[in-house]
């Protein structure tokens, strides 16, 4: 440690005065583990400030130690060590990268474990497979405009509430990205882009653009939506590139771009006039009722090709007029095949969802065997229950409480309130449907 405690000038060519000694010291961030701030940190500052008068580093960023899932220090003689090199192989470098950033919560060890990894290599495979569709998408756009593919902006074209919702929402990401980044907090940085391209771009944006790209109202419309589409997509790979270089890289060669590599290319800077509150606030009821009808669907396991008639009752005439509007989304993203305004509420046959003050009546008995569907509720409280009373006389024995990791009962707990949570949904969608089939 005498000789670490020097690092900070002695590499540079101390005790000469040296350019790279002039340049380099003293240095923005010192990044380490907080076990040896005593034995390495303290040490540098001390001697940096004895042989040179100045602090060594002007601000020092703890990174987490990585334990296993269990919250347990790697050691040989566990047998819990975590090879990177296996990760890597397996799942790519860049799941790895991102996996850890996501995790590095300060003040807090890193707990590393097959279900975080896998659930990266997923977003890894959103990220290939949502780009595959836009590079696709604006392949005819690419070959016919050529140089002319750079003409224009956003702010020039004619943008509908999906592109200036997009636009905001890509704004929003990388100004809150660049906040969590200056302030060392990584595990936010890669959840605002995790969700970005998931929940946003993907789950909305790309489903409505098909909308557009396969029956467009007229050409310009849809050459916006390609334009749009690859827009975002290229900013967003550049905002990624920091966390996830080599699939970034591979994408980013693969649309449209300026230079020779993207880690040469400029971080995307926040362009304030594209981000409207107004709009993301407006969208929300369309959102809001798509969802909706999703969520029955999914729940009553209706077929994904067989289309619902329903009933809307929007008292509100902002999301009325909002809903009126995008009715073709609402058609394809719910898989809705008729649409009425008005309330089913005394109708036969309608289960009814609320969303904020909008009543939802979806029509089901000729999407339903309302039979085998009762049996597979009945069925499902069944297996839920079985699980929820194993839940409980694990968590009620001392045995398991005193000696299991708490990682391990924290898990249990989750999956006690898991279990309950899915016994209430399938309890009420029981109910919902006895009193339909009356």
């Amino acid at each position: 440690w005498f000789s670490s405690c020097l690092w900070p000038f002695a590499t540079l060519g101390w005790p000469q005065e040296t350019d790279e000694l002039e340049y380099f010291f003293p240095t923005d961030v010192l990044i380490t583990a907080h076990d040896i701030i005593f034995f390495w940190v303290a040490r540098m500052i001390m001697m940096a400030l004895h042989f040179k008068k100045d602090v060594p580093f002007k601000e020092v960023f703890f990174n987490p130690l990585v334990n296993d899932s269990t919250g347990q220090k790697m050691s040989k003689s566990k047998g819990n060590v975590v090879d990177p090199m296996v990760i890597i192989d397996k799942n790519g470098t860049d799941v790895l990268r991102f996996t850890l950033t996501s995790l590095t919560t300060p003040g807090r060890n890193l707990l590393l474990g097959d279900e975080k990894i896998e659930g990266i290599r997923n977003f890894a495979n959103k990220i290939w497979n949502g780009s595959k569709f836009v590079i696709a998408s604006i392949k005819d756009l690419v070959e016919n405009t050529g140089d002319d593919f750079w003409a224009g902006s956003p702010e020039d074209m004619k943008l509908n509430i999906w592109d200036r919702w997009i636009l905001s929402r890509l704004n929003t990401a990388a100004a809150e990205l660049e906040k969590n980044i200056e302030g060392f907090n990584y595990s936010q940085a890669s959840r605002i882009l995790y969700n970005f391209f998931w929940s946003e771009f993907c789950d909305w944006y790309l489903e409505s653009s098909k909308t557009r790209l396969y029956d467009p109202p007229d050409k310009g419309d849809k050459r916006t939506c390609q334009f749009i589409l690859w827009y975002v997509l290229e900013n967003y790979l550049r905002l990624l590139h920091p966390f996830m270089p080599h699939i970034t890289e591979r994408i980013w060669q693969a649309v449209p771009h300026k230079g020779n590599s993207i880690m040469t290319a400029s971080f995307p800077g926040v362009v304030n006039s594209l981000i409207d509150s107004e709009v993301e606030k407006r969208i929300i009821p369309v959102f809001e009722v798509i969802s909706e009808v999703r969520k029955v669907r999914s729940e009553l396991k209706i077929n994904p090709g067989k289309k619902v008639s329903v009933c809307l009752s929007v008292p509100e005439p902002e999301a009325l007029k909002e809903i009126t509007e995008n009715l073709g989304y609402i058609y394809n993203l719910a898989g809705v095949s008729k649409i009425e305004f008005r309330s089913a509420e005394n109708d036969r046959g309608y289960i009814k969802a609320t969303t904020g003050s909008i009543d939802i009546f979806i029509y089901i008995l000729d999407a339903v065997d309302m039979d085998l569907e009762i049996k597979r509720i009945e069925d499902e409280l069944k297996k839920v229950g079985t699980g929820m009373e194993k839940s409980r006389k694990k968590l009620e024995n001392p045995n398991f409480t005193k000696k299991a990791p708490e990682e391990i009962i924290s898990k249990e707990r989750g999956r006690l309130e898991q279990a309950m949570q899915a016994s209430k949904v399938l309890r009420e969608q029981f109910e919902k449907m006895k009193n339909i089939k009356k």
